[in-house]
């Protein structure tokens, strides 16, 4: 019940992890892999039909309603499409999501 709870917080909570470059790192591996991936692996391409809008109705709900960044929430979706896509048509482009990931880092990093 605990890490319901815990999931639904962080679900709810829009987070940019500025100064938290371990942060964005789980941040992002969530959205791209487990939020955008995930789906397209258990289900085939066709999960995008469904994941793309939905997740995007999500993100503007958060820029919105929960006064989250609009930069952060195009962030977050550009990574989960790039994943979900890249898993359904081609994996080689899941080298996009890796630099992604290591230019956050950077950034969060002060490199």
């Amino acid at each position: 019940m605990r890490f319901l709870r815990f999931l639904r917080n962080l679900a709810l909570t829009p987070s940019a992890f500025d100064d938290d470059p371990c942060g964005f790192l789980r941040n992002q591996i969530g959205h791209g892999w487990l939020i955008g991936g995930l789906p397209v692996l258990i289900w085939g391409p066709l999960a995008l039909v469904v994941t793309i809008p939905g997740y995007a109705i999500f993100e503007v709900w958060q820029w919105r309603a929960r006064d989250g960044e609009f930069w952060d929430c195009v962030e977050d979706f550009a990574h989960f499409v790039t994943v979900g896509l890249a898993i359904a048509f081609a994996p080689v482009v899941l080298v996009s999501s890796a630099a992604f990931l290591l230019s956050g880092y950077a950034r969060r990093a002060g490199w």
